[in-house]
């Protein structure tokens, strides 16, 4: 035991920048694959607690045609069971908002704000205070439009019509979750009735309506939509969002992050595992002589491999612990960033994913001691009297030897080069192999360290429009 113990400590005294670089691939390789789980798990479980704290809407029925009489729509659906349907809604388009001088190219629905509280789709106050209805020339707009827009509480915003511009100020900011994803290049304004029947009614056209639909079981909504063909003689011929189409913008994106973070923190697993089969077999190679004095002497095979098993043992828990703790922090801060349309003033986002986070990091252990026994356990095919004698085994000895007697004209003009390059070029040539593996290992860990930096990066910037997204 104590010859494994002064094996255990000289690898670590002799190796450090090896043995450092090394848990450095285990603490990024660790610190992706926690961050990616938990970015995958909390990004479906914040946005289905937000649709249900806000009894969101499952299909979204805009009437913009006229084809169907809005109010014999409405009264039809509060009739049916196991459906809630919200407010009849009117509301008129706009193109394009003007905050401090500058417009912002947005498709607005200018709503004539019903009296709180909705049914559906209720609205969750993330700046400014709670009322039952915007004042007059005021008007609430969502998180989506304010936070990627530097539009706060306060401030005020002008619409143009066909007929000129009015200016509201902006009383709140809601959360909308309807019209509310990252990236929406749509937003609902909410208006003051007298301001909206002011504005809008010397305008052309009509009036359209917008009216959310909750199923209590959405996979049942296609025989509500049976019923309502065989009521009216016609299918519902205007514009529906459906609950996938509500979600996707929400969903995908954290998904698509977490599934790139998932294949760089596997890449990059798979260099560290590389990186600590090479070295082991390095150092085997390197210090077959002493193995074989050491079995002479004694000491097993299990000894040996036990050594370089404690060795890296210590190295990945000293490399995961913090990747597990840093993860839930960048995990956080991913999670706020893509969801930022979600998180108000007066609440925070709940991360949840952290013993699924300790499971990665369970795994990636396993999989280090795993790397760690397949290549050890070479020391077991070692034979003390070759490896005393030859330094090696005895077939490699005599390839070595053929080669080198077979070779002898490769180094004719190598007189003509400096000393330390043709030393150089001899340690390349002598382990070509080697050579290779470390030059494709330091090409891919550059790759997935400068491609990480870009997304994250990105990330960061989700709340900002679209364009300046990565």
């Amino acid at each position: 035991m104590n010859a494994v113990w002064t094996l255990f400590r000289s690898n670590l005294r002799t190796k450090k920048l090896q043995n450092g670089l090394t848990t450095l691939l285990i603490l990024l390789s660790a610190l992706m694959l926690s961050t990616s789980v938990i970015v995958i798990s909390n990004t479906q479980n914040l946005f289905t607690d937000m649709h249900n704290q806000t009894n969101g809407s499952h299909q979204m029925l805009t009437l913009e045609r006229g084809l169907h009489d809005p109010k014999q729509l409405k009264q039809w659906w509060d009739e049916q069971q196991g459906v809630m349907a919200s407010e009849l809604m009117p509301y008129r388009n706009l193109s394009g908002i003007i905050h401090q001088g500058k417009e912002i190219n947005v498709y607005l629905h200018m709503m004539d704000t019903p009296e709180l509280p909705f049914r559906v789709d209720k609205l969750v106050w993330a700046q400014g205070e709670e009322r039952g209805t915007p004042e007059a020339g005021t008007a609430w707009i969502p998180t989506s439009l304010s936070y990627s827009n530097g539009i706060n509480v306060g401030d005020k915003v002008s619409f143009k019509t066909g007929q000129g511009t009015f200016e509201l100020k902006v009383a709140a900011v809601v959360v909308d979750i309807p019209f509310g994803a990252p990236f929406s290049n749509t937003a609902r304004i909410w208006m003051n009735a007298q301001d909206y029947k002011k504005q809008f009614q010397s305008l052309q056209g009509k009036d359209m309506y917008m009216m959310g639909l909750r199923f209590a079981d959405y996979d049942t909504n296609t025989q509500y939509w049976k019923l309502f063909e065989k009521k009216f003689g016609t299918p519902y011929l205007e514009s529906k969002r459906e609950f996938e189409s509500i979600g996707s913008f929400y969903l995908i994106m954290n998904k698509m992050i977490g599934f790139v973070i998932i294949f760089l923190g596997a890449v990059m697993l798979l260099v560290a595992l590389f990186t600590i089969g090479f070295t082991i077999s390095d150092a085997i190679l390197a210090n077959y002589r002493t193995i074989g004095i050491l079995k002479s002497c004694g000491l097993s095979s299990a000894g040996i491999i036990a050594t370089y098993i404690s060795q890296y043992a210590l190295l990945s828990i000293v490399g995961i612990i913090p990747g597990l703790a840093s993860s839930h922090f960048l995990s956080k801060m991913i999670v706020e960033s893509s969801l930022s349309s979600l998180k108000t003033s007066r609440s925070n986002l709940a991360m949840q994913g952290n013993f699924m986070a300790i499971a990665v990091g369970i795994s990636v252990f396993l999989l280090v001691i795993l790397c760690v026994l397949i290549y050890a356990n070479k020391t077991c095919s070692i034979q003390p009297v070759q490896a005393i004698r030859y330094g090696m085994s005895e077939m490699d000895n005599s390839k070595r030897t053929r080669r080198l007697r077979s070779n002898k004209t490769h180094l004719i003009g190598f007189d003509r080069f400096p000393v330390m390059l043709v030393i150089g070029f001899r340690n390349v040539l002598k382990n070509v192999r080697g050579s290779l593996l470390m030059l494709v290992l330091t090409t891919i860990t550059s790759a997935v360290l400068v491609f990480g930096f870009v997304l994250f990066y990105s990330i960061i910037s989700v709340p900002k429009t679209a364009p300046l997204w990565g």
